[in-house]
């Protein structure tokens, strides 16, 4: 085997199949059902949800344990009166109701969910209207809001 056969070869076992990016996509829609089907959280319909991390920049290897997903909520419904503790509670109050049987763990500032073969990192986030790269986060205390830019590089 040559090297470049090798490098190949290897690739090929940690790169993503389309069945795994697929699975990907389809656990991440029925995340967003669960959170969209509760009357007590108001997401941004137009954009839910974005991913962070390597899986955004086609870089995550197996096995898919860090798929960070950001779930935008609407401010003036959820952030404006409530602590992250309350919107991290009711966003796990869903998931449990929708998979019972599925491990969910607060994990601040983010909510673990596990499928098989996969686990999401779920943060809710709040956006600014004028600037699509600053959102708002829970803090790892859960007692304020931070602000974070997840799509920039190294920030």
């Amino acid at each position: 085997m040559t090297v470049l056969q090798y490098f190949d070869d290897l690739a090929s076992r940690l790169n993503l199949t389309e069945t795994q990016t697929e699975g990907v996509s389809k656990s991440r829609d029925r995340i967003l059902a669960a959170l969209q089907g509760s009357p007590r959280i108001s997401l941004i319909y137009q954009k839910p949800s974005f991913y962070t991390g390597s899986y955004s920049r086609e870089t995550i290897v197996r096995p898919l344990d860090d798929i960070y997903s950001y779930i935008r909520i609407n401010y003036s419904v959820h952030a404006e009166n409530k602590s992250p503790k309350e919107i991290m509670l009711l966003f796990m109050q869903a998931l449990k109701r929708s998979f019972p049987d599925t491990p969910i763990k607060l994990s601040p500032p983010c909510i673990e969910i596990s499928f098989f073969l996969k686990r999401f990192e779920i943060v809710p986030a709040v956006s600014y209207q004028d600037n699509d790269d600053i959102y708002d986060i829970p803090s790892a205390d859960l007692n304020r809001w931070e602000q974070c830019y997840p799509n920039l590089p190294n920030s």
